[in-house]
């Protein structure tokens, strides 16, 4: 397997760990065909491949061994990346995104400024242009484009880059945050109710024994009644 696939693969386990079957992409996909809307991509196949192996072979293997530390480090601490990037996008600031970004990328800058530049900033512009020449050649259509998270923020995040196009950027409807915290209670509670159903359902069991051993032993008090008549 190629480096850039098994890279590939480590992002996806902390999908496969909080319990996600398939892609946000792929399911916005899949609605929008039951809708019978029509789709399309704004990279082909062929440009996110070259994406995922533009950099040098050294620079990849650099940065599996960054993610597998990364990872190493945040299992230590029962932390999920992909949990925090999700509180960080759910709570609507992008800083929070930058954060998350610049925590991973301080390790090693100058790697991670390389490999950004094909994973992101280059990835960017031509989402971006791709966005403003399909709204410039159907003004009378409305679009729903979907990137990743990490595209959005930073100076050469899809956000600003639309800005400079002279687009409004207006977040809509912007849900409350689930912090780790939130989380870790309504994980709290759900395992105290399992614990108290488990509990209900023992002293049922108990009560169910006692009353079938009851019931065994009316019926040989009734067959003795019934032999004494006969």
């Amino acid at each position: 397997m190629r480096v850039w696939a098994v890279n590939l693969s480590l992002a996806t386990l902390d999908i496969v760990k909080l319990g996600f079957t398939q892609s946000l992409d792929n399911m916005i996909y899949k609605e929008a065909r039951s809708d019978g809307l029509e789709v399309g991509g704004l990279e082909t196949m062929d440009e996110q491949i070259k994406a995922l192996t533009g950099g040098s072979e050294s620079d990849n293997l650099r940065f599996l061994e960054q993610a597998l530390d990364i990872g190493e480090e945040y299992d230590a601490e029962n932390r999920s990346p992909l949990r925090e990037m999700l509180e960080a996008y759910l709570s609507g600031e992008m800083e929070q995104l930058v954060a998350k970004l610049e925590e991973s990328n301080s390790r090693d800058p100058e790697l991670n400024k390389r490999i950004m530049k094909s994973l992101l900033d280059d990835r960017n512009v031509r989402m971006a242009d791709r966005m403003t020449e399909k709204l410039t050649a159907h003004p009378d259509k409305s679009y729903f484009f979907a990137v990743g998270a990490m595209h959005y923020p930073g100076e050469m995040g899809v956000l600003k880059l639309m800005r400079a196009k002279g687009y409004r950027i207006t977040r809509i409807n912007p849900p409350p945050a689930t912090t780790s915290a939130d989380l870790t209670a309504q994980v709290t509670a759900l395992e105290q109710r399992i614990e108290q159903l488990t509990e209900t359902l023992d002293q049922t069991a108990t009560a169910k024994a006692a009353l079938e051993a009851r019931v065994r032993k009316l019926e040989v008090q009734v067959r003795a009644l019934e032999k004494r008549l006969r």
